[in-house]
């Protein structure tokens, strides 16, 4: 759990390192929460350390960002007539980014899954190369929808932050930066950290100056 608060501790703090106020309103900003939310859970799940008898854990958890993800997708789509906008094919790359994103995620744990990931790959080294590029991929487009969207990184050190906190993740394990063997979260515990932390967003978002 320390490991996750942390992630999810620095992408709030980048994403409220400048005007901590701005905000639409509660429904909105707790989405928007949830998909923060959400992308920390898949920078979390990338990072190298964890325990090896953690991996059905790792694969559940990865079912539960998943559904974060997907809560945040479709919460939109029902609360907002407007928002069928920007699933058209003339909509803007920053907000496709965010779906091309969430089917990569889709694959990530599609694919980790048996029997699929012994049917999909001839070995095991080549299932772990696969899934290390789609997550990559995963997080390329994840950054992209936020940062480009402009909804609330909208400074330069903002956007600086979340890239190199980016980078810290995807060349963690190429470069053998590892942190301490830790405990991957159970998919209830990182559930009930993202409700808390996606109220918390709103809160503050919302709050009364």
């Amino acid at each position: 759990m320390p490991v996750l608060l942390l992630v999810l501790g620095v992408v709030w703090l980048i994403a409220f390192m400048a005007a901590p106020g701005l905000g639409a309103d509660w429904a909105w900003d707790v989405d928007n929460g949830l998909g923060f939310a959400a992308f920390a859970g898949l920078l979390y799940l990338a990072l190298p350390g964890f325990r090896r008898r953690d991996l059905l854990i790792h694969e559940a958890t990865g079912y539960a960002v998943l559904f974060v993800a997907v809560v945040h997708a479709l919460w939109f789509l029902l609360a907002d007539n407007v928002a069928i906008e920007y699933i058209k094919i003339d909509a803007p790359f920053y907000m496709w980014a965010g779906i091309i994103g969430l089917v990569l995620m889709a694959v990530l744990v599609g694919l980790a899954r048996l029997p699929h990931r012994v049917t999909a790959h001839r070995s095991y080294a080549a299932f772990k190369y696969s899934h290390i590029v789609v997550s990559v991929l995963a997080i390329a487009m994840g950054a992209w929808h936020i940062i480009v969207s402009g909804f609330y990184l909208r400074t330069w050190y903002q956007v600086g932050a979340l890239l190199a906190l980016v980078l810290v993740v995807v060349f963690a394990r190429p470069l053998g930066i590892g942190l301490r063997q830790f405990s991957i979260v159970k998919p209830g515990g990182f559930l009930l950290s993202s409700s808390v932390a996606a109220l918390l967003f709103a809160a503050v978002r919302n709050a009364t100056p």
